[in-house]
């Protein structure tokens, strides 16, 4: 009887822990004003013409194959567009999903590795991790990447410890469909870590067949793809995937002020539990434990794949929050790691709550519940309650991402303006096709520069852009052009000091810009 209760028990606190997921990875979704990124937007163009186009096997974008990435997210998008319509909130759905399946299966693995008592705690403490966070609610792929990654990792782990050999062949489909989502980056960050893994705890396995299996299942999920895209385009395709999407970002100099950045970035991307992460690094007697060995393997590899390359983008750093999430949630924890976290915590609740103040408007009582969430959590952390911690700093994010900001942020493009289209086509300039595409419901083309305004304006549609591009437009197009509507809207690029200076000055005016409606002229 005491089994059945405990395994009762046990099925309903996951029960309540996907839930508590849910709520804080759906909210807001079809929602553009809780931010964005340019790549979503590029995302969400490809998938939304290649469903319009009916293609399958070539993405597409402003009329012409595009090989930034393989096609599974795509795909993903599209089964999304087919169940729910071509909507920002199916859009963004499969990612949401993902982030949701990888805070469950970092539980899954911090149960494995720090024992049954932290499994909540590392769910819950990934899903309130800055870094899914944001990515976790947009329409981006390194979300489903890190899942994949994070799954190999499991069915790796879990062939080594429960004698399991066949498992590897589940490993080497998740690397395979990492390959699917991102190229040969899957095999480069997934097969290091998993032999390294294989090699340090089970040597026997790494050189025995079942490695082999893996291997071949996974070429038999990533290479299909790849051989009809040569197939179809040949030299195209492998002039733009592997040349120009790949081999070109190695051709800048390396720069130490690029290393510094990375681990920079990564201390932002696991925020704020990277103090609890480096107390648990700090007991050096336990380097040598599989639950500290083991995120140690798993964060070496892709930080030094990433060192290679000039650029570092805070979101290629995804991969290595699950590694950072479970050494956070092991125990014991320093108690300077605690008193850190929640002094972290409790500046973001101070500066929710003087925001609050300095800007009252119908978000203000929602900022104020948010300082208050975060002001909870900074109380939690301190006393080392982690789930609970993590689980008000998870609900504390989701309603500032899903409340506060559309609340203060003017809509992406008001009745009035919509109204105003009245069917005709319309365009705007930059990257943002995409995601006005899916959030307005609205034909949305691509206007760059004079030219393809002006044929836009001539051809009878409307063109949107903002302010300061319109006064560098050349004087013929200005003069063709007749501003009908204007309306305010949150800068593309917002730099911190903008950012301090608004607060500070207690007024948001200066964040905003200005966009105009354009027609052709009379």
């Amino acid at each position: 009887m005491r089994l059945g209760f405990e395994a009762r028990w046990e099925s309903s606190r996951r029960v309540g822990l996907v839930v508590l997921l849910a709520l804080v990875a759906l909210p807001g979704l079809g929602s553009p004003d809780g931010g964005t990124h340019p790549d979503e937007s590029t995302y969400l163009a490809v998938s939304t013409e290649m469903a319009e186009r009916g293609a399958w096997l070539t993405p597409w974008l402003d009329g012409a194959p595009s090989f930034f990435k393989p096609p599974l997210f795509y795909w993903a998008q599209r089964l999304a567009y087919l169940a729910l319509g071509p909507t920002l909130f199916a859009g963004r759905l499969p990612a949401a999903l993902c982030a949701l399946a990888l805070a469950l299966v970092v539980g899954r693995l911090s149960r494995r590795l720090n024992g049954p008592s932290t499994e909540a705690s590392a769910t819950l403490m990934c899903a309130g991790s800055l870094g899914l966070h944001k990515y976790g609610r947009l329409a981006m792929m390194d979300t489903a990447f890190t899942l994949a990654l994070t799954a190999a990792v499991w069915a790796t782990l879990s062939a080594i410890d429960d004698r399991a050999p066949r498992r590897l062949a589940w490993a080497g489909a998740a690397v395979g469909l990492a390959v699917m989502l991102k190229g040969p980056l899957g095999a480069v960050f997934g097969v290091p870590v998993c032999e390294g893994l294989l090699a340090l705890r089970a040597p026997d396995l790494a050189r025995s067949r079942f490695a082999l299996l893996a291997g071949a299942v996974a070429a038999l999920v990533a290479l299909p793809w790849f051989g009809v895209a040569l197939w179809l385009h040949g030299r195209a395709f492998a002039e733009a995937y592997f040349l120009r999407e790949h081999l070109a970002k190695f051709e800048a100099p390396w720069a130490l002020a690029g290393e510094a950045s990375l681990l920079g970035l990564l201390a932002v991307v696991a925020l704020p539990w990277p103090f609890l992460a480096l107390g648990r690094l700090f007991a050096m007697s336990r380097w040598r434990e599989p639950a500290v060995l083991v995120p140690l393997i798993w964060l070496a590899v892709p930080l030094a794949v990433l060192s290679i390359p000039s650029s570092k983008f805070p979101h290629s750093l995804l991969p290595c929050l699950p590694p950072v999430v479970l050494l956070a949630a092991g125990s014991p924890t320093a108690r300077w790691a605690r008193g850190s976290t929640a002094a972290l915590l409790g500046v973001v609740a101070a500066a929710l709550a003087s925001a609050a103040l300095l800007w009252p408007g119908p978000w203000g009582f929602l900022g104020a519940a948010c300082a208050a969430g975060f002001t909870a959590a900074a109380a939690l952390a301190a006393r080392g309650q982690l789930a609970s911690c993590a689980a008000a700093t998870s609900l504390s994010s989701t309603l500032l991402v899903a409340a506060v900001l559309p609340a203060m942020n003017p809509p992406l493009l008001p009745p009035r303006v919509v109204s105003s289209v009245a069917g005709r086509p319309l365009s705007v300039t930059g990257s943002q096709v995409g995601l006005w595409r899916c959030a307005t419901g609205l034909e949305v083309r691509r206007a760059d520069g004079p030219e393809e305004v002006g044929a836009a304006l001539e051809s009878g549609g409307v063109v949107a852009l903002s302010q300061s591009d319109f006064d560098a437009l050349p004087e013929p197009v200005r003069g063709a052009a007749r501003p009908t509507l204007s309306w305010p809207r949150v800068r593309r690029r917002l730099p911190p000091e903008a950012l301090l200076g608004a607060w500070r000055a207690g007024d948001a005016t200066a964040l905003l810009e200005d966009l105009v409606l354009l027609e052709g002229a009379p």
